[in-house]
């Protein structure tokens, strides 16, 4: 009898990278920091899972309070996505400056995932001066 074989996840090693922060015991980082919640990590997977296979693979790294940080670096911009238990945030800096191009709060999918279309894809171009949306 023949056997289905599913395709892997596109996004599997970037899952077990989440899952792996749970491993961090208090104080991971010498300053006292939270475990990572299992609520910032079924956020930030849920993301995961909303992607399609051309979104690039995000550095992951945990927070002090507890939250995933999920982090794109493209030629002329840092985009971060911090997934924490009270309130998720987003911003996006010009590499070159260092100058906060945009931020605020993660409340929708919608949001995050016109994120992602203009400033990880490249799909918006970012002015001379850096404004706040």
């Amino acid at each position: 009898m023949a056997r289905a074989v599913r395709p892997e996840h596109p996004y599997s090693s970037l899952i077990d990278e989440i899952l792996a922060l749970s491993k961090r015991q208090p104080g991971w980082n010498s300053y006292g920091a939270r475990p990572i919640t299992a609520e910032a990590q079924l956020a930030a997977i849920a993301l995961v899972n909303s992607f399609y296979d051309r979104v690039p693979l995000p550095t992951v790294g945990g927070a002090p309070n507890g939250g995933v940080v999920l982090r794109w670096l493209t030629p002329d911009r840092e985009i971060e996505l911090l997934f924490a238990a009270a309130e998720s945030e987003y911003s996006v800096l010009r590499r070159d400056t260092g100058e906060l191009v945009v931020e605020g709060r993660l409340h929708d999918v919608d949001l995050i995932k016109n994120l992602i279309q203009d400033h990880v894809l490249g799909q918006r171009a970012l002015d001379r001066a850096a404004g706040r949306k």
